[in-house]
């Protein structure tokens, strides 16, 4: 048999990784390639129940994660010496932001000095952990009545001044209104608002 006569093909889905299926080919010609082709379909088989039972034992089998080591295993005496540095200064560091934004916002609003406990406790409240520190001393300000925020409405119209179109109007304008629309005409000289300009 030729290898022009061989189709390869891919796995069908949730076969392990690695595995082949036997390629698909016209009826065998002699006897001699039908044993050929049994042999390959044994081998194929073969191979096919070692890489199940190897993926079933392996995924069975996961071994557990090893436990981690303490920094204390881990760490040289030196190395230790630094840890516990770095964990000073980061301690300092928090603590050093957390004044700066105290400060910060005791000098936007100063009634929070003498309510400072007051908002400390309402900051631990469920609702409001994890709150921003700013937005939490505003919410807080509000719902004690301490900051009178005042609604913002609508914006005033900047379109310019109005004048009526109608306003210094010429002869001609008058005269064109008075033969295109009487109605308006009458209803501008009733209300006094024709004037016209020379």
């Amino acid at each position: 048999m030729t290898e022009s006569n061989l189709e390869p093909q891919t796995p069908p889905q949730g076969t392990p990784a690695g595995e082949q299926t036997p390629p698909q080919t016209t009826t065998p010609q002699s006897p001699d390639e039908l044993e050929e082709l049994r042999k390959k379909n044994t081998e194929l088989e073969a191979q096919k129940e070692h890489w199940r039972t190897k993926y079933e034992r392996d995924i069975t089998n996961v071994p557990n994660p090893e436990p981690v080591p303490s920094s204390e295993e881990v760490f040289s005496d030196e190395g230790k010496l630094l840890e516990k540095k770095i964990s000073s200064l980061e301690s300092e560091l928090t603590s050093l932001k957390t004044d700066s934004a105290k400060k910060d916002l005791q000098n936007t609003h100063p009634i929070l000095k003498e309510k400072w406990s007051d908002f400390e406790e309402f900051r631990q409240l469920p609702e409001n952990k994890g709150m921003n520190l700013r937005t939490a001393a505003k919410s807080f300000l509000v719902e004690n009545g301490l900051i009178d925020v005042p609604r913002k409405g609508l914006e005033k119209p900047t379109g310019g001044s109005r004048v009526p179109l109608t306003s210094g109007m010429t002869a001609d304008d008058v005269k064109h209104l008075r033969e295109t629309d009487f109605k308006k005409y009458q209803q501008f000289l009733m209300e006094g608002k024709i004037k016209i300009e020379s």
